[in-house]
């Protein structure tokens, strides 16, 4: 096929334009993206997104530049947002130590049973909280947003975010109390 017709035939969601299309430029494509990821995996996920992106997008190519080019851009674009979004999540993916989990609630409780618990355990206890509660907490304990700030984000009014924060507060206490039973129980 010519370089119009997987144009053409992408724009029409041809399941064989769209392969080889793909196949036509995935190696190349691969190294480009090899240049700003850190492994091969990451850098076929951004491979095969950019190719997502280029066939929702093919309709808007105009021409101006080859081919080629307007696909390298489109990779390009791909991976910086990639390589944003990891520092992003690296930098956001502070998790509070198991000191400051203890002191959610008014009574401060043995490390022990923090020792027992993974990081995604406490994951899953703000997770497991409904969304607004969840969504406070985070903003406010974790990422230092005021209640003025987390109410504009959330389109709430301050006082009902400090209620969600006390919600969530409570709701995080009883989760550790009734870890802290479970661990006491298996350790007897």
């Amino acid at each position: 096929m010519t370089e119009q017709e997987l144009i053409e035939g992408c724009i029409k969601n041809s399941r064989i334009a769209q392969r080889e299309l793909f196949n036509l430029y995935f190696n190349e494509m691969m190294g480009l993206c090899m240049l700003y990821c850190k492994n091969n995996d990451d850098s076929r996920w951004v491979v095969n997104q950019g190719f997502m992106d280029v066939f929702q997008h093919i309709e808007g190519f105009k021409g101006n530049s080859s081919l080629k080019t307007w696909i390298k851009r489109l990779m390009i674009n791909r991976a910086i947002n990639f390589y944003r979004q990891q520092q992003t999540l690296r930098e956001k993916q502070v998790l509070m130590d198991y000191s400051q989990l203890s002191d959610i609630g008014s009574q401060s409780l043995d490390s022990d049973a923090f020792m027992k618990m993974a990081a995604d355990d406490i994951i899953a206890m703000v997770r497991s909280l409904p969304f607004n509660e969840s969504s406070v907490f985070t903003l406010y304990e974790m990422e230092g947003y005021s209640h003025r700030e987390i109410a504009e984000i959330l389109g709430i009014v301050e006082s009902t975010s400090r209620w969600y924060l006390s919600n969530a507060k409570k709701s995080l206490q009883k989760k550790i109390e009734h870890l802290k039973m479970t661990y006491y129980d298996q350790a007897k």
